[in-house]
C-alpha cells in the first residue's frame, strides 16, 4: 500500500480506536502482561488497541533498478476486544483483530482472526497479596492471508493455548493505589501440521508438525491519582520450532515501558512503546522464501520498535455489577479504616502502659528518696 494511504489507515483507526495489538488474550489492565484479577460479575470491558512501526524502505546494494522508488513502509495491526464478567470468578473475552498488515500479496488482511478467551481469576492467597488466574484461549482464522512478515506467526488452523498469571500487591485493602507486580507463564500451540503455504515465487510448503511456544512476561505498575507508570518484559521461545518455511520462526523479548491515563473510573488511555532486545537476524526461514527485506532495508524478522495505544471503556451492565463494585470498594476501605483504628488503639494502650511506668519510676524514686531520710534518722 502506498505510503499516504497507509498514512490514512493509521489516522482512521486512531480516531475510531478500533485497534488491538496484543497477541490472544482476554481483557488485561496492562498491555501484554495478564493479571490474578477478572472481572466482577456483570462488568462489561471494551478493549481498543493498536500498534504501529514505519520505515523508509531504502535500497539494498550497488545496482538500484531504474523504477525503483522509495517509500515509507507501515506495519499496522488494530483489534477490538470485549470482556464481560459472568460471575465472581469467571470471565471471558471475544475478540476481533480488524486490521493487519501482512506484506504479501494480497497487502493486508481486513479483517484478520478472531480470539476467544475464558479465564478462572481472582483466587486469593498470602492474606489477599497474592491473586491468581487460569486462562484458556484459541485464534480462529478468518484472515485471507497468514504466515505474514515481521509479525507473530499465525498459522492459519485453529491455534489454542493455556496461561497462568499472579499478582503480587503491596497493599490487599487497595490495590489499584499501590506497588503491583504481575507474572505469566503460558503454552501456545500453533496446530499448523498439515496446512499448505503458498508464496509469490510460486513455492508450496506443506507443514509436517506442530510448533509450540512458551510465552513468559512479567510487569511492575506504579500507580497514581490520575496515570499508571507500567514497565512490561515479555518474551516466546519455542518449545518446537516452525518449518524452515514460516517466516516468524525466531524467538522474541520485547520490554515495554507505557502509561495509562485515568480519565475516569469507566475511561482510561493507554500510550506506550516495544523495544526488542532479542536479536534482529533471520535465523531459522529458509532463503528461497521471499522477504522484502532482501532488497530493501526492513527488519529481517520483528520491527525494532513499536507504538502502542488504545483506550478502556469500563460499563456495570447490571444493577447486581453496580452494587458488587461498590460493596466491594466499601468492604475493603472499611476493613482498612478498621486496621487504622487498631493501630491507633493499640498506640493509645501502649502510651497508658508508657504513662504507668513512668509512674512507677516516679513511685519508686520518691520511696528511695523516704529510705534515705529513714536511713538518716536512724543514724542520729
Amino acid at each position: 500500500m502506498r505510503a499516504y494511504l497507509k498514512f490514512m489507515v493509521v489516522i482512521i483507526l486512531l480516531a475510531s480506536n478500533l485497534a488491538y495489538a496484543q497477541l490472544e488474550n482476554a481483557y488485561r489492565t496492562l498491555l501484554h502482561t495478564q493479571t490474578g484479577r477478572n472481572l466482577q460479575d456483570g462488568k462489561l470491558v471494551i478493549n481498543a488497541d493498536m500498534n504501529f512501526y514505519t520505515k523508509a524502505g531504502k535500497f539494498i546494494g550497488s545496482v538500484k533498478p531504474i523504477d525503483f522508488t522509495e517509500v515509507s513502509y507501515w506495519l499496522v495491526a488494530g483489534n477490538i476486544v470485549a470482556s464481560y464478567g459472568f460471575m465472581e470468578h469467571l470471565d471471558a473475552s471475544l475478540g476481533l483483530r480488524l486490521y493487519q498488515d501482512t506484506h504479501r500479496q494480497n497487502v493486508y488482511n481486513f479483517p484478520d482472526d478472531i480470539f476467544l478467551t475464558l479465564r478462572a481469576g481472582s483466587f486469593y492467597t498470602s492474606r489477599n497479596h497474592l491473586v491468581h488466574s487460569f486462562m484458556l484461549s484459541s485464534r480462529i482464522p478468518t484472515a485471507k492471508q497468514h504466515n505474514n512478515h515481521f509479525v507473530e506467526f499465525a498459522s492459519g488452523a485453529v491455534e489454542y493455548g493455556a496461561m497462568y498469571a499472579v499478582s503480587i500487591l503491596s497493599d490487599a485493602y487497595l490495590p489499584d493505589r499501590s506497588f503491583q507486580a504481575h507474572f505469566n507463564i503460558g503454552y501456545w500451540n500453533h496446530n499448523e501440521s498439515g496446512i499448505t503455504y503458498k508464496f509469490e515465487n510460486g513455492k508450496e510448503f506443506t507443514a509436517q508438525k506442530n510448533s509450540s511456544e512458551l510465552r513468559l512476561a512479567i510487569a511492575g505498575v506504579f500507580p497514581t491519582r490520575l496515570i499508571d507508570y507500567r514497565l512490561e518484559l515479555s518474551g516466546m521461545l519455542y518449545l518446537n520450532r516452525p518449518e524452515d518455511f514460516i517466516y516468524s520462526a525466531e524467538e522474541w523479548v520485547f520490554f515495554t515501558p507505557s502509561l495509562r491515563y485515568k480519565l475516569s473510573s469507566a475511561i482510561a488511555f493507554d500510550l506506550g512503546v516495544d523495544f526488542r532486545l532479542s536479536p534482529g537476524d533471520r535465523e531459522w526461514t529458509r532463503p528461497d522464501i521471499p522477504k522484502p527485506s532482501a532488497s530493501v532495508s526492513l527488519p529481517t524478522n520483528y520491527p525494532e520498535w513499536r507504538v502502542q495505544m488504545g483506550a478502556v471503556f469500563a460499563f456495570n451492565v447490571t444493577e447486581k455489577a453496580v452494587s458488587s463494585t461498590e460493596s466491594y470498594e466499601k468492604a475493603k476501605a472499611q476493613e482498612k479504616i478498621n486496621e487504622f483504628e487498631m493501630i491507633l488503639e493499640e498506640r493509645e494502650k501502649a502510651k497508658e502502659v508508657q504513662k504507668e511506668i513512668e509512674n512507677l519510676k516516679k513511685l519508686r524514686k520518691e520511696a528511695e528518696e523516704e529510705i534515705k531520710e529513714l536511713k538518716k534518722i536512724l543514724e542520729d
